[in-house]
């Protein structure tokens, strides 16, 4: 790795006095002492409050919400809900970046950010200043900006938390715990924050479900995913064709095949997930949040299906409508969705 010390820094995060200013060369070059950095698209400052990163963002996001008030025009703009989504892929995504690094920020910071958070849902929805909170969030179906970086961060650290052989996050976090004070403690970050109160709880960590990639599908002879290899697997072709090609591919499958079948249906409300056994007629239903994508719907639809009716020694057939997840699946990695690490 090749480092230009022309764009370096050096910056001091302890809180205890140091005699800050000392040369610090490298390759000839004198390293100069900042009092912030970017690293990452997140501006860190030496007391770790993240307050500067967050003025940032807020200077950000109203450059944004003015252009986006453009599309609101009385006569020809867009409704609230067209408006909300193209908030949330301009606006919000900004806010949440980075959210299990800036979860570190104390309450002043999470307020600024909601300040920010209910200024764009009343400009959508029409909605008076005086409006109260829980009722503006009850309108627009939005949760607060607390909550929001709660589950980003808690994801961020179960996933490192289940993946142990690919992240350094959960052994640095048990050593850090032995040396911290109490104090310091609330001002970790989502990581440490999860091991303590988890040991609040009596839950052990070491117990989450950990992540195992497989080196290569060929290694599974008995397991196999087809995406575009048979007929009736053709987008471009007519569905009466595609009805008559399934029937002779079923007619040519052993006659103890079991087939089962997954399907997902999203509404405003909820997410359906099934799986049928097309040899017993038996099918199993459940429901999740419509906060889950259809993507998540498939997947969990195909862990019901093998959970629900995959016995020892049987040959299954499970048809699934969603190509991504089985893509997903044979190009697996790390930094695929929990939903895929989990299928695999």
């Amino acid at each position: 790795m090749e480092i230009a010390p022309q764009k370096s820094s050096v910056i001091n995060f302890s809180s205890q006095a140091s005699s800050v200013g000392f040369h610090v060369p490298f390759c000839g070059i004198n390293i100069p002492w900042v009092s912030s950095v970017r690293f990452l698209g997140i501006q860190f400052d030496e007391t770790i409050s993240f307050r500067s990163h967050i003025d940032q963002i807020k200077r950000k996001t109203l450059r944004k919400l003015n252009v986006i008030k453009a599309l609101a025009s009385p006569r020809w703009g867009e409704n609230a809900s067209n408006l909300l989504k193209i908030c949330n892929a301009c606006i919000l995504q900004s806010l949440e970046y980075g959210a299990h690094a800036i979860a570190m920020t104390n309450k002043a910071g999470f307020s600024s950010l909601q300040t920010i958070h209910n200024q764009v849902i009343r400009f959508f929805f029409g909605l008076p200043r005086w409006t109260p909170i829980p009722i503006l969030h009850k309108i627009s179906r939005e949760i607060n900006i607390t909550l929001r970086f709660y589950k980003r961060f808690l994801s961020f650290s179960i996933k490192q938390f289940s993946a142990k052989d690919f992240s350094a996050v959960s052994s640095s976090v048990s050593e850090v715990n032995t040396v911290v004070s109490n104090y310091i403690f609330s001002r970790l970050p989502c990581g440490a924050k999860l091991f303590n109160y988890s040991n609040l709880v009596n839950l052990d960590v070491n117990k989450i479900i950990p992540t195992r990639l497989p080196v290569s599908w060929e290694d599974f002879s008995n397991f196999s995913i087809r995406t575009q290899e048979f007929d009736f697997q053709q987008r471009s072709v007519v569905l009466d064709v595609i009805k008559h090609q399934f029937t002779e591919f079923r007619s040519s499958l052993p006659s103890d095949m079991i087939i089962l079948a997954t399907d997902v249906s999203k509404s405003a409300n909820a997410t359906a997930i099934a799986a049928v056994n097309f040899s017993t007629k038996v099918i199993f239903k459940g429901s999740i949040h419509n906060i889950n994508s259809v993507f998540t719907g498939e997947g969990l639809a195909l862990v019901l299906a093998i959970s629900k009716f995959i016995c020892e020694f049987q040959d299954y057939l499970i048809l699934i409508d969603s190509k991504s997840n089985l893509s997903a699946l044979l190009n697996i990695d790390f930094h695929y969705p929990k939903i895929t690490l989990f299928l695999a």
